[in-house]
Order: C-alpha cells, then sequence, then structure tokens
C-alpha cells in the first residue's frame, strides 16, 4: 500500500510542477498572481468536495471551504 501512495505522491508532484511551470509563464503582474491565486482556491476547493463526496463524506462539508 505504502508503494502505490508513494506513486499516487509523485504523480501528483509532477501535476503540481507542471502547473507551475506553466502559470509562471503567463502570470506576470501582482494583479495577475492575486487572480491566479483566488481562481485556484475556488477549483481546489470544488475538487476538494468532489472528492468529500466521492469517498462518501469523510469530511465535514464546513473543512472543505475556503
Amino acid at each position: 500500500m505504502a508503494r502505490v501512495f508513494r506513486e499516487i505522491l509523485l504523480d501528483e508532484v509532477g501535476h503540481k510542477e507542471t502547473g507551475a511551470r506553466a502559470l509562471a509563464a503567463v502570470v506576470k503582474t501582482e494583479t495577475g498572481f492575486k487572480r491566479a491565486a483566488r481562481i485556484i482556491a475556488e477549483v481546489s476547493s470544488q475538487r476538494l468536495r468532489m472528492r468529500n463526496e466521492q469517498f462518501g463524506f469523510p469530511m465535514s462539508e464546513k473543512s472543505c471551504r475556503p
């Protein structure tokens, strides 16, 4: 099981790095950075709620909000 979780972690870290490089290429101002951060937080919150539902609501609704 630990090997499986390690593979998942490595895969997710790779996605983060790819996304960070892509974002760095287009975000050039502080305003752009703040907008990107807000959008990322909103999408991440949506994905967390989706995963929470997928796995039978192990987290409270409050803990899934930004």
